[in-house]
């Protein structure tokens, strides 16, 4: 422990560091248990271990810079891994309207861009300006990964089902992903034809012609979203 100026007992570096890396491994977690079990629970824990990792990376910004391949020492980005995983986890789910989680990455950016002013000046710390990139980044993902988390995963209202054909499908893929597609018409008020992203067994079980059930879900904060699944027979 230390003293400040006025008198206040403040955690050390070294405490601060083991906290929020221990937040760090805490979001890692509950990315994985939410695979196993989704909803509001691992969703909840991921955005507390983000908010309040962040919170303790803008007291203490120095704990968490480290050296690469002996260069100058920067903010590792591992402690943000939380806030990352929460962003990644939220460009998965179809949101119709990204208005508002994106107004929401701005507010974080704008919001942790004001937080790290204050540390600026704290001892021992290397890099001030990439400190600064991160953090706004950060903020971004958390700002935007919160909105979508909060409307889907805590959405317990009943889907609409619409039966609709599908139009075409086809794949994308990326150095560690593929990812699988249906086209289908519009539907709920759309005005073209929308793509839906789809499991495998979804995927390779439907051909064109075929009919897939489009889940229309209303959102726990007022945004819609879709999932889609094979129709029972």
């Amino acid at each position: 422990m230390s003293v400040s100026e006025t008198g206040q007992v403040l955690p050390d570096v070294g405490t601060l560091r083991w906290i929020g890396y221990g937040l760090a491994g805490l979001g890692t977690a509950a990315v994985l248990m939410r695979l196993v079990q989704p909803g509001p629970l691992w969703s909840g824990v991921l955005l507390v271990a983000a908010v309040v990792g962040l919170a303790i990376v803008v007291r203490a910004p120095e704990a968490f810079e480290t050296r690469y391949r002996g260069g100058a020492r920067r903010l590792n980005p591992l402690v943000g891994a939380p806030a990352l995983f929460l962003f990644f986890i939220a460009i998965t789910d179809q949101v119709d309207d990204l208005t508002l989680p994106v107004a929401g990455a701005a507010v974080g950016a704008a919001v942790l861009l004001m937080a790290s002013m204050r540390g600026l000046d704290r001892p021992g710390l290397s890099s001030p300006l990439t400190y600064q990139i991160m953090t706004a980044v950060l903020g971004a993902a958390i700002g935007y990964g919160a909105v979508v988390a909060l409307d889907v995963d805590y959405d317990g209202s009943p889907p609409a089902v619409l039966s609709e054909p599908v139009l075409a499908k086809y794949v994308t893929t990326s150095r560690s992903s593929v990812h699988y597609h249906l086209r289908v018409p519009p539907f709920a008020g759309r005005q073209g034809v929308s793509s839906l992203d789809v499991d495998g067994d979804t995927y390779r079980s439907l051909r064109p012609g075929d009919r897939v059930c489009v889940l229309e879900h209303h959102g726990a904060i007022g945004l819609p979203w879709v999932t889609a699944r094979l129709c029972a027979a």
